[in-house]
């Protein structure tokens, strides 16, 4: 029976088609996907036609010790999977599971199989994904092999601490759908960065974040369009060398990556930039090899180290310029020196139109100088808009 609010008659929820309402319980985790089949009579398999799965660990009601509630949580996923519709679509599965001992080696490459064999689009695996393992050690590391994804659906695949296994056939099948990788806490060695891009041939998105391994670090791809490398942890010394070659790449992010030498080779396509390094007085040397290597960009994203850039002996090129940028996000001290390295690279960008500054609280810096209306002078009039963090008072 629909009732009446302002005039307007309401629905029940139970009248909605059925494909919205799958819709809408997609956006819950899987177990509470699962309890709306307590709702009613019509939401009692309602679930099991659900095109999304995310299985989290830690969501999952812990028992008295740690392996029982392993043990109820892969019975659970089990027969989850075991009870779903196999005529219904499958566009995303995700996990978030511990990975410990040896005997998962059998249960946890089933899920995944189980995913890639109905049709899986986007994989989000994580294998450290417990939030209280301050207590837990294994030297257990899971294995995702590659092979599988061979003929699969999956455009999107995201990996979190675990290793890669290649396939035998790595020269001669490629994997034709995958589009985007992203990946954390994996080991990766030189090679295998090499034979990942050329065996995934259509690869235009790649995230390396956290991970650890290699020593020369080439990333070379005419079908790469962005790419992201976020540190390289566990590693006391610097990577000796990163080369990337990709004539397509639109979209480049630099995070506190320590580099003996840095090449970006093809890059007239490069649009735009984000370099971000932690401590200016460790750091500034891996930030000014990037930075001098992004001349043709549009946008960039960078703290305000640009003193000590225009100050370093033979850091830019002769005739370098920005000549392309147009947008610039930034974050600054507003010390003195931050203020002259700023006017001076506004020389640099003929075409600059907006500018954001935040505030950047670093404690390595000199201190704080007094915001005053003759900032204004540093200001090209060329520039259309620039935009102020609401706490500066001037």
């Amino acid at each position: 029976m629909k009732k009446k609010k302002n005039g307007i008659a309401l629905a029940p929820i139970d009248a909605l088609p059925e494909d919205l309402l799958l819709h809408i319980i997609s956006f819950l985790p899987t177990l509470e996907a699962i309890r709306t089949c307590l709702i009613s009579r019509k939401w009692r398999t309602l679930w099991h036609s659900l095109s999304s799965f995310h299985f989290d660990f830690n969501l999952f009601p812990p028992s008295d010790s740690f392996p029982e509630t392993r043990d109820s949580f892969t019975h659970y996923v089990t027969q989850t999977l075991s009870l779903r519709s196999p005529q219904s679509p499958l566009h995303y599965f995700g996990l978030r599971f511990y990975f410990t001992e040896q005997h998962h080696y059998d249960i946890v490459p089933s899920w995944i199989n189980y995913a890639i064999n109905h049709g899986a689009i986007e994989l989000d695996l994580d294998f450290h994904g417990y939030s209280d393992f301050s207590e837990l050690d294994s030297d257990c590391c899971f294995y995702f092999l590659l092979e599988p994804l061979i003929e699969s659906s999956v455009r999107v695949l995201r990996l979190h601490s675990c290793h890669l296994g290649f396939p035998d056939t790595i020269t001669t099948v490629p994997i034709v759908s995958l589009q985007t990788i992203v990946l954390a806490n994996v080991l990766l060695m030189d090679d295998w960065v090499v034979w990942l891009i050329s065996l995934c041939v259509n690869l235009e998105s790649l995230v390396i974040e956290d991970c650890f391994g290699p020593d020369n670090l080439k990333l070379c791809s005419t079908k790469l369009k962005e790419l992201s490398i976020w540190n390289f942890e566990d590693d006391p010394e610097p990577v000796d060398s990163v080369e990337i070659c990709a004539p397509n790449l639109c979209s480049l992010s630099i995070v506190c990556l320590e580099m003996g030498t840095f090449s970006l080779e093809c890059s007239s396509s490069l649009i735009e930039a984000k370099v971000v390094y932690s401590s200016r007085s460790k750091q500034f040397e891996y930030w000014s090899k990037v930075v001098r290597s992004l001349p043709g960009v549009m946008s960039l994203t960078t703290p305000n180290w640009w003193f000590e850039l225009l100050q370093t002996k033979d850091a830019l090129p002769e005739g370098f310029a920005l000549n392309n940028l147009v947008y610039f996000d930034m974050e600054t001290v507003y010390n003195k020196n931050d203020m002259k390295g700023l006017a001076a690279f506004m020389e640099l960008c003929p075409k600059l139109e907006m500018v954001i500054m935040d505030y950047y609280d670093d404690k390595d810096d000199d201190v704080r100088s007094q915001h005053h209306s003759s900032f204004f002078k540093l200001v090209p009039r060329k520039l259309k808009t620039h935009l102020f963090p609401t706490d500066i008072s001037f």
